[in-house]
């Protein structure tokens, strides 16, 4: 679906928009535009078009080369949408996205099975508040949330927001976020008060089984976390094989309402 003037779309009490496995469910590419969507489930989506990470990216919603757009989503439900590369869900660079309630579950890609955000055309900025990332996989990196940026900064804010059950073959069963090779660029990745529980990185040599953090070019990379639940040591909630990975420095294991940072040097 395209669009060259502000749009809202509003679905209804089970309302499907279903690609049928052809395409995207929902493309973004104009700059400045405004999108709202609320009440709809997404499904069925599954990426064509080529994007600036490489490869093809963005099955159930893809928003790119749009600088200033803004994607509102209001108890949208973001499912089983799929691509071989980057964001089976949801794939954003460059643009402001906004998600209140609703759920991204069930998508699958290479990095970013849940959602790839990564800020090449412009700096990229997603607000995820009240919602649910779970049960997504990866082939590589990222099975909720993969974070990066290409150039220009990328930021996530997750408030009251639940990470669970997304599983990567590699590192960050629930998160990856890595630094690029621009330098002056910056990935930031909040979770305040919501919490990573069950989240499974199956590579044990790269043990951040809720949160993956990779800093190899020296630029800003930071995860932070407020009052976020990580689960209780021993229990089926916690992250596995551990709760964060600084790759090249440790892993660290976390609890219920945990508030700490991690950055290249590791995690305090």
């Amino acid at each position: 679906m395209r669009a060259e003037t502000d749009v809202t779309i509003s679905g209804a009490y089970g309302a499907v928009l279903n690609a049928g496995g052809g395409a995207t469910g929902l493309e973004i590419a104009v700059d400045g535009i405004d999108v709202v969507v609320r009440d709809l489930t997404l499904t069925g989506g599954t990426a064509t078009k080529a994007v600036a990470a490489g490869g093809v990216g963005g099955g159930g919603i893809l928003c790119e080369r749009a600088g200033g757009a803004t994607l509102t989503l209001e108890e949208v439900t973001i499912t089983g949408n799929t691509t071989w590369a980057y964001g089976g869900g949801l794939y954003v660079d460059g643009c402001t996205v906004t998600m209140e309630g609703g759920a991204i579950t069930h998508n699958t890609a290479q990095a970013g099975a849940g959602a790839f955000v990564i800020g090449v055309g412009a700096a990229t900025v997603v607000n995820i508040t009240g919602s649910e990332v779970a049960s997504n996989t990866a082939s590589l990196s990222g099975g909720g949330l993969y974070v990066m940026t290409g150039g220009k900064d990328a930021t996530v804010d997750l408030v009251d927001t639940r990470v669970s059950g997304d599983t990567s073959m590699g590192g960050g069963g629930g998160l990856g976020l890595a630094d690029g090779g621009v330098p002056d660029t910056s990935t930031r990745v909040t979770c305040t008060g919501g919490s990573f529980v069950g989240n499974v990185a199956e590579d044990a040599a790269l043990p951040g089984g809720g949160v993956y953090l990779v800093s190899s070019w020296g630029n800003g990379v930071a995860f932070t976390s407020t009052g976020c639940d990580f689960g209780a040591a021993g229990t089926d909630e916690d992250n596995t094989p551990a709760d964060t990975y600084v790759y090249g420095k440790s892993a660290y294991i976390y609890a219920s309402g945990a508030s700490f940072s991690c950055d290249g040097s590791g995690c305090r």
